[in-house]
C-alpha cells in the first residue's frame, strides 16, 4: 500500500465533495461584497441618498451572519475530516508495523518508527484536512474574483492577470528549495526523536557511565542542526509571501492610476473603481493562500514519503495468499481448524544471512524430538539467537527448510507456529498494567483459576502475596517497578498459561542473582515439563539436565551431546564449563 494526496482524497470523496460545495458558496458570497459596496457608493453615497440605508444595513447583517455560519460549518467539517484521516493513517501504519518481521524491527530504531507513526501522520492529517479546505477556498475565491473583475472592467483586470506569470515563476523557483528544506527538517526531527527515546530508555546506563555531559552535547548538536534547518525554511517562507505582496501592489498601483483617470473623465464610476481596487487587493489573498497551501503540501509530501517508507517496506516473513485463503488472515481467527502441534522441529540444510551472502548459519541441520530439551551454548555471534528466531519463525531461512511435526512451516500460517510458542526473553518485557494483566496478555479467554494455577506452578504466587495489591499490583512501564527476577517469573506465568507446545528460553537466568536463579530454575523445570524446548544458555549450570547440549560455532554445530558426554570429550564445551566454574569459585572467595 502507498498513500498519496490523491488516494487520501479519493478515500474520503464524500467529505471532499462537500468541501468543494461549501467553499464555492463561500467564494460567491465573498465576491459579492465589493459589488455590494459598489452599489452603495454609486447609488447612495455618490447621490447623497440616505433613505435606503436601513434596508442596506439589514442586508449587510444577513450577509455577515451567512458568512459566519458557513465559516462555522467549514470548521466543523474540517474537524470531522481530520479525525477520519488520522484514524485511517495510524490504523494502516500500525497494522503494517504489526506485520513487519523481527528482522525489520531489529534494523530500525524505535524513535525512527515512532516519528513516522506519530509525527508524520499528524503532519499529513493536518495538511490534508485543513489545507484541502484552504485550497478549495482559495481557488474558488480566485475564480469568483477574476470573473467578477472581468465583468466590471476588462482593461483594469489585465493588470492583475499580467502579474500572474511572475508569481508562477517565483513560486516555481521556491518550490524545490522549500521541499528540500522541509525534508531536511523532518530528518532532523526524526534524529531528535530517536535521541530522546534512546537517552530516556538508557538513563541508568548514562548515569552509571557519567555520560550526562557528552549526551547533552550530542543532544545540543542535533537540536542545533534542527534549528539551522528550521531557520533556513523560515527564511525561504519569509521571502516568499512578501514577494507576492510586492507584485500585487504593483498591479494595484496601475489600477489606481488608470482607473482614477477614467473616473475623473466620467467613463468609470467611483463605485466601480473602489470595487476594482478592493478586488485587486483581495485577489492576492487567495493567491497567497494557495501558495501557502502548496508550501504545506510540499512539507506534507516529505511526511508522506517517510510514512510510505513503512507502508511500502517489504514483509519478508508472511503467509501466502493461498495460505490465507485456507486459514484466514494472521489477525483473524482461523477459518479452518489448525492441527494440534506436537512440537517436533527439524532444520534441514538451513542457511541464513542478514544481508547478501554473509551467512550466520551455514548448512545447519538439526532434528528435535517432541518434548526434547535442547540447549544452545557458544561464543557471542555464533548463531544461537538466529537459530531460535528461525525456529520461532520471526526470521525464515535464506536457504533450506524448517519442518514442524513433519510439515514445512511455510505451508502453514504464521499463527500456527506462534500460537503454540512460548518465548521468554533474557530481559522480559512487561506491559503497563497490573501483574494480572500481564499474565493474561494474549489469553483473553483464560479464567482467574487458570491465571492463579499458572502463577502457582512457576512460584509467582508466593511473591505476589507479599505485595499490598496482590495481582492488581501495577508493574510500571516495561515492568520498571519490579525486579529482574520478579519480571522473569511473571513472564514464565504468561508463557505457561498459553500452554505452548514449544518453549524458547533466551538467556532466561543471565540477568538475575544467584538467589533468584534458584527460584527461577525451579520455575523453568516446571515450565519445561512435557514441552519441546530450546534454551540459549549463559549460565551452564542451568542446562546440565538438558537432553542434548549443542555448542554452536560460526553457524554450525561444533559439539553435541549430554552434559556428561561433552565433559568427558574435553573439547569446547568442557573448556567453557571449566572456565565458568573457576570464575564462580573466585566470586565466592
Amino acid at each position: 500500500m502507498k498513500i498519496s494526496l490523491f488516494n487520501l482524497v479519493k478515500k474520503f470523496k464524500k467529505e471532499a465533495a462537500l468541501v468543494v460545495i461549501i467553499n464555492v458558496l463561500n467564494a460567491v458570497l465573498l465576491a459579492l461584497w465589493p459589488l455590494f459596496t459598489k452599489y452603495i457608493i454609486d447609488n447612495y453615497i455618490y447621490r447623497n441618498d440616505v433613505e435606503g440605508f436601513p434596508k442596506l444595513i439589514a442586508y449587510m447583517l444577513f450577509f455577515i451572519v451567512a458568512m459566519a455560519g458557513i465559516g462555522l460549518f467549514v470548521t466543523f467539517m474540517a474537524g470531522i475530516f481530520e479525525k477520519k484521516i488520522i484514524l485511517y493513517l495510524r490504523s494502516e501504519t500500525f497494522l503494517k508495523a504489526q506485520k513487519l518481521s523481527a528482522k525489520y524491527m531489529d534494523s530500525h530504531q524505535v524513535g525512527w518508527m515512532v516519528s513516522r507513526l506519530v509525527h508524520d501522520t499528524m503532519s499529513i492529517k493536518e495538511a490534508v484536512a485543513w489545507d484541502l479546505f484552504d485550497m478549495a477556498d482559495g481557488i474558488s475565491r480566485l475564480i469568483a474574483i477574476l470573473i467578477t473583475m472581468l465583468m466590471l472592467n476588462v482593461r483594469l483586470t489585465l493588470y492583475v492577470l499580467a502579474s500572474v506569470p511572475f508569481i508562477a515563476f517565483f513560486t516555481y523557483i521556491f518550490q524545490n528549495k522549500m521541499m528540500k528544506a522541509q525534508k531536511d527538517i523532518k530528518a532532523a526531527s526524526s534524529d531528535l526523536t530517536s535521541k530522546l527515546n534512546e537517552d530516556i530508555q538508557g538513563q541508568k546506563t548514562i548515569k552509571t557511565l557519567l555520560r550526562e555531559k557528552e549526551n547533552l552535547e550530542e543532544f545540543k548538536e542535533i537540536s542545533a542542526r534542527y534549528e539551522r534547518r528550521s531557520k533556513h525554511s523560515v527564511t525561504l517562507q519569509s521571502l516568499y509571501i512578501p514577494s507576492l505582496t510586492f507584485l500585487g501592489s504593483i498591479a494595484t498601483a496601475f489600477i489606481l492610476k488608470d482607473g482614477g483617470v477614467a473616473a475623473m473623465a466620467g467613463t468609470l464610476t467611483i463605485g466601480t473603481l473602489f470595487a476594482m481596487v478592493q478586488y485587486s487587493s483581495e485577489i492576492y489573498e487567495p493567491i497567497r493562500q494557495v501558495a501557502s497551501v502548496l508550501k504545506e503540501l510540499i512539507s506534507m509530501q516529505a511526511s508522506i514519503d517517510r510514512v510510505n517508507s513503512i507502508l511500502e517496506a517489504d514483509i519478508d516473513v508472511y503467509d501466502t495468499k493461498e495460505i490465507e485463503a485456507i486459514y484466514g488472515d494472521a489477525l483473524d481467527a482461523p477459518t479452518k481448524e489448525l492441527p494440534q502441534m506436537k512440537g517436533e522441529i527439524e532444520f534441514k540444510d538451513v542457511y541464513f544471512a542478514y544481508k547478501d551472502d554473509d551467512y550466520i548459519l551455514k548448512d545447519f541441520s538439526l532434528k528435535i524430538a517432541a518434548g526434547e530439551r535442547i540447549a544452545l551454548v557458544g561464543e557471542t555471534g555464533g548463531g544461537k539467537s538466529t537459530i531460535i528466531n528461525i525456529a520461532s519463525r520471526f526470521y525464515e531461512p535464506t536457504k533450506g527448510k524448517v519442518y514442524i511435526d513433519g510439515i514445512d512451516y511455510k505451508e502453514m500460517p504464521l499463527k500456527w507456529v506462534q500460537m503454540n510458542l512460548g518465548y521468554v526473553l533474557q530481559t522480559p518485557y512487561l506491559f503497563s498494567g497490573s501483574i494480572r494483566d500481564n499474565i493474561l496478555y494474549g489469553r483473553d479467554d483464560a479464567t482467574e483459576e487458570d491465571m492463579l494455577r499458572a502463577a502457582e506452578v512457576v512460584g509467582l504466587d508466593e511473591l505476589v502475596k507479599s505485595f499490598k495489591d496482590g495481582y492488581d499490583t501495577e508493574v510500571g512501564e516495561g515492568g520498571g517497578k519490579l525486579s529482574q527476577g520478579e519480571k522473569q517469573l511473571v513472564s514464565f506465568a504468561r508463557a505457561l498459561i498459553k500452554d505452548p507446545a514449544i518453549l524458547i528460553l533466551d538467556e532466561a537466568t543471565s540477568s538475575v542473582d544467584t538467589y533468584q536463579e534458584k527460584r527461577i530454575q525451579d520455575a523453568i523445570e516446571k515450565l519445561l515439563e512435557g514441552r519441546t524446548s530450546i534454551t540459549v544458555a549463559h549460565r551452564l549450570s542451568t542446562i546440565v539436565t538438558s537432553d542434548r547440549i549443542l555448542y554452536i560455532h560460526q553457524g554450525r554445530i561444533a559439539e553435541m551431546g549430554t552434559h556428561k558426554e561433552l565433559i568427558a570429550k574435553k573439547g569446547l564445551y568442557y573448556n567453557l564449563y571449566r572456565n565458568q566454574f573457576i570464575e564462580s569459585q573466585l566470586e565466592n572467595i
